[in-house]
């Protein structure tokens, strides 16, 4: 069943899946750093800047689509007559693609935050290091983006969600809706309820305190661990979260699949030589004949 919370939530689910992924190639990476014999470190230090700038874009790309969810969700239950002009799929889709390349133009300074550096150890060895740029030292450009970027991500959404949630909590209690919207509703409740919950703490450390994570002590790397278990805990809940109470979900996925599989069988069969049909040689007796 294609609707636009589908659409809302297939753009979803991929940058949930792509967080996940990225925080298990940075967990790798990490982990084989303590192997001795090997020049890990190098791998680490090249791989962390790309592993930083995704975690940030992902994020920002999970809390826009989980506001336009909620927007989406409280036309449909609130005002369901307009809902049929102002949810529709061509929006939808438009809508996921604005945001998901929102997210990677605004999170493109944190690609720049870091840069490798070469410090000598007694006279002969060089260590790499990675070191924060002068555009991310202390100054106007890295507090100023750092409350625009987590205000846009955090805490506006954080606001709006409680407000769309509330506001679509009362209109269940008093209207009643089919079995179908009903039980979409309490899904993309639940995902807001993660949402609120899992993004609270790194909202404080992030803005409140201001602090990151390779260059922080390790007493904040600590917290900041805590706080990204929290948020890939709401990463993966909400696939879980999709796969259970929103039944659509799974089938719009499966024949977005099953599309993709007969697109490329059409293209790999296009690609084929075609067949030449063999001349026949006729003769005059023939063709008289």
């Amino acid at each position: 069943m294609r609707t636009p919370t589908n659409v809302f939530c297939i753009a979803l689910a991929a940058s949930d899946s792509t967080k996940i992924i990225n925080d298990i190639l940075y967990f790798v990476v990490v982990l084989i750093t303590e192997i001795p014999g090997a020049d890990w470190k190098r791998i680490f230090i090249s791989l962390y800047p790309f592993t930083h700038y995704v975690f940030h874009t992902t994020m920002m790309a999970a809390s826009l689509l989980t506001v336009a969810i909620a927007i989406e969700r409280y036309v449909e239950v609130c005002h369901p007559y307009k809902a049929r002009s102002l949810c529709t799929m061509t929006l939808a889709v438009s809508t996921s693609i604005c945001i998901l390349f929102f997210s990677f133009l605004i999170s493109i300074p944190y690609a720049c935050k870091y840069i490798v550096s070469e410090n000598e150890m007694n006279g002969t060895m060089i260590d790499l290091d990675l070191a924060v740029t002068d555009l991310w030292e202390k100054g106007p450009f890295a507090i100023s983006f750092t409350w625009v970027h987590y205000v846009l991500r955090s805490l506006l959404p954080l606001v709006l969600l409680i407000v769309f949630s509330a506001r679509i909590i009362y209109s269940l209690r008093s209207h009643r809706l089919g079995h179908s919207k009903q039980r979409i509703t309490i899904c993309i409740l639940a995902v807001i309820a993660v949402f609120v919950m899992c993004n609270f703490p790194d909202t404080i450390m992030s803005t409140i305190l201001n602090t990151g994570y390779y260059e922080a002590s390790y007493l904040v790397r600590g917290f900041r661990e805590i706080t990204d278990f929290f948020l890939l805990l709401q990463t993966t809940t909400n696939i879980i979260i999709y796969c259970t109470l929103n039944r659509s979900f799974i089938k719009t996925s499966k024949e977005l699949i099953k599309k993709c599989n007969c697109c490329n069988r059409r293209v790999s069969s296009g690609n084929k030589p075609t067949e030449q049909m063999p001349l026949r040689r006729y003769t005059v007796d023939s063709l008289l004949s």
